[in-house]
């Protein structure tokens, strides 16, 4: 009831949009998700917990991948390591510490030592 209440405060007043519905507003501009917002407010439907999940994962992913992208074709320092690395994704380190909790704490110090 407390974000309805807000988020209709944050429509009314022009002037004054400040708070937690702002962050809210400007995340989902970054990933370009606005849409869902605009559907809620509208229709009041918004997608299943599973599903949003689903949805912010791969916006961020997207928004992150193209960003990796373009600051690839941007600076010539990368051109040696656009060829080794040619997408974006976790470091084998993390990987295994995904598979195998209990080596958490080894692979962040490996990590840290590369």
């Amino acid at each position: 009831m407390l974000f309805i209440l807000r988020l209709c405060q944050f429509d009314l007043c022009e002037n004054l949009k400040i708070g937690f519905i702002l962050d809210i507003v400007k995340i989902l501009q970054k990933y370009h998700i606005e849409d869902y917002l605009t559907s809620f407010k509208t229709n009041s439907l918004f997608p299943s917990k599973e599903k949003w999940k689903f949805v912010c994962k791969k916006a961020v992913r997207q928004h992150e991948t193209s960003h990796w992208r373009m600051r690839l074709e941007q600076h010539k320092d990368f051109s040696l390591f656009k060829e080794v690395h040619n997408s974006l994704e976790p470091a084998t380190i993390w990987k295994v510490a995904k598979i195998r909790p209990d080596s958490l704490s080894l692979m962040k110090f490996l990590s840290g030592l590369c």
